[in-house]
């Protein structure tokens, strides 16, 4: 299902994560500056680096029964990833649509003007917006893509019509509808 809206503004006129179950994972870092072959990560890095995606609230001795090292060791090498921001961070997944949230779309924004300050206008603006769970910069048609949850159509029509194209620098805004996740993965190939 896809809708098209135009906003007032316009003249004339882009990885819920769905998930079954609440887990607590290790956020690896998808925006590392440098190539990860350029890092200095060995075997038994990468070994901890996929276990921990699968397992992060597993202890250090945990890890150390699937990688072979003492829990010392694994406590060491996890801090020094966690220090150069291979692992940014820590988080529970939940389930939204048991939290109420069952309608989810991909949502692309396309802005009046690019120059000046009105896209830090518009970053600013969508980091208020609780709906919208990821917002990223794209090529091609449009320079936005949302992904926006509701708990449903009124509500995600809510913020389309009311929060996103009430912004001054919005010009067109495109939804579709997501039906069903297939895949959805937070673990980065290591």
């Amino acid at each position: 299902m896809a809708r098209q809206y135009r906003s007032p503004h316009a003249k004339g006129a882009h990885l819920q994560l769905d998930f079954n179950c609440p887990a607590v994972y290790y956020r690896v870092n998808r925006e590392i500056d440098a190539d990860i072959s350029q890092m200095s990560l060995d075997e038994i890095d990468r070994k901890i680096l996929k276990f921990v995606q699968v397992n992060g609230s597993a202890t250090h001795a945990e890890i150390a029964h699937a990688v072979p090292l003492s829990a010392s060791q694994i406590q060491r090498r996890v801090k020094r990833l966690e220090d150069e921001k291979i692992i940014s961070g820590y988080v529970a997944i939940v389930d939204r649509a048991k939290l109420g949230y069952r309608v989810s779309a991909f949502t692309s924004v396309s802005l009046r003007n690019q120059k000046g300050d009105d896209a830090e206008k518009f970053h600013a603006e969508i980091a208020k917006i609780s709906s919208v769970t990821e917002c990223v910069i794209v090529s091609g048609a449009s320079d936005y893509m949302l992904r926006i949850i509701a708990p449903d159509l009124e509500s995600l029509s809510h913020v389309i019509r009311s929060e996103l194209l009430a912004l001054p620098m919005v010009e067109h805004v495109s939804s579709q509808i997501i039906f069903e996740t297939v895949k959805s993965e937070t673990a980065v190939p290591v």
